[in-house]
């Protein structure tokens, strides 16, 4: 990604917080769990997010 001091040059507005990674791979696997209705195959894969089957 973006390294944070570049995105803050072009938006000095820029509100950021602290990351959670247990937070995060909670909401990444409801996510996962959201996405299976519409993919027959759904994957956890941690930090990258869900991955769809979408063939």
């Amino acid at each position: 990604g973006q390294p944070l001091r570049e995105a803050q040059a072009l938006c000095p507005d820029l509100r950021t917080t602290p990351q959670e990674p247990a937070a995060e791979a909670a909401f990444l696997r409801a996510l996962a769990r959201w996405a299976d209705r519409f993919s027959p195959l759904v994957a956890c894969d941690g930090a990258a997010g869900p991955m769809l089957n979408i063939t």
